[in-house]
């Protein structure tokens, strides 16, 4: 289940990414005729400069409100667990358990992992024991 609900919100953000890409090359694209073919520079300078303040707000706005930086692999993030846990909530996935579960086989593989090592020396000592 969570395999599933993981794929389907790394689509979503996919699909976000490719509409970003999209919006800015269409952007880029009618700035570039409104400059060249429309009007002139003079008329769309100002018009650059109020787009770039206006995506400088946004982004700091941005900041703000999540107090994190605006970057693309921290909003990505961002809008995965979004995504995860509005689609976790709709399948009824109880991901705090889940975290709780991962937390617990951690741990007991850490134990484990001490249990086989103290048992390997203990095994060396008495190799060592015997020898001599």
């Amino acid at each position: 289940m969570k395999a599933r609900i993981e794929a389907r919100s790394e689509a979503k953000i996919s699909g976000l990414l490719w509409a970003g890409l999209a919006m800015l090359s269409i952007q880029g694209g009618a700035l570039a005729w409104l400059t060249w073919w429309v009007y002139s520079w003079d008329i769309m300078e100002p018009v650059t400069y109020f787009i770039t303040f206006a995506n400088s707000t946004v982004f700091f706005a941005y900041f703000i409100v999540t107090r994190q930086d605006y970057t693309y692999s921290a909003v990505k993030s961002r809008q995965f667990l979004h995504f995860f846990h509005k689609r976790s909530k709709q399948q009824h996935f109880d991901v705090v358990q889940y975290n709780k579960l991962k937390d617990d086989l951690a741990k007991a593989t850490e134990a484990l992992r001490h249990v086989r090592r103290s048992l390997y020396l203990r095994m060396q000592v008495e190799e060592l024991d015997e020898k001599k």
